[in-house]
């Protein structure tokens, strides 16, 4: 009976790592999306369609976890941790977002900028995710508060993170 019990548990355990393996590949996907996708040239084109991608990415992460998804949950739990990126680390990226306005000089920047900061944020939402719907979580008991501290240093950790996938490294 304790064999059997113990066989469960690793058995289990098994599951859910490879059910966090999966969703890290869903966040490697939204992180290449999300990159490319920073690299438009227009002005907000480029946050709605990484926005669309981290949609896309929480709902394929809470499919994997058996958890409903809400776009209106999503979006407001989104809004929530990006602020909590103020004034530092978001501040730059509306220097990204605002340089695409300056004429020659302004694309270059943000080319530079961009990819790295839209990937980022990419990768915290879904570390952020990952890490709730691993405890048991759903969009409805998601606390943002509790979860700020987490999502910043997600976010920091992004930068690094999507700088060795753009170089390779």
């Amino acid at each position: 009976m304790v064999a059997q019990t113990a066989a469960g548990a690793v058995a289990a355990g098994a599951v859910t790592l490879d059910r966090a393996e999966e969703a890290q590949k869903y966040i490697r996907h939204g992180i290449h999306w999300s990159a490319g996708l920073g690299l438009i040239p227009m002005l907000g084109v480029d946050l709605l369609a990484v926005t669309s991608v981290q949609f896309l990415m929480i709902n394929s992460i809470a499919k994997l976890y058996d958890v409903p998804f809400s776009k209106n949950y999503a979006r407001a739990i989104i809004s929530a941790l990006l602020g909590a990126l103020i004034p530092g680390s978001l501040a730059e990226g509306f220097k990204g977002f605002a340089a695409k306005a300056i004429p020659i000089v302004g694309p270059v920047l943000a080319t530079v900028t961009m990819p790295v900061l839209s990937g980022a944020s990419t990768y915290a939402v879904g570390k952020i995710f990952i890490m709730h719907f691993e405890s048991g979580g759903n969009l409805l008991n998601f606390d943002t508060e509790a979860m700020r501290e987490h999502f910043k240093s997600a976010y920091e950790e992004g930068k690094t993170k999507v700088k060795e996938i753009l170089t390779g490294k």
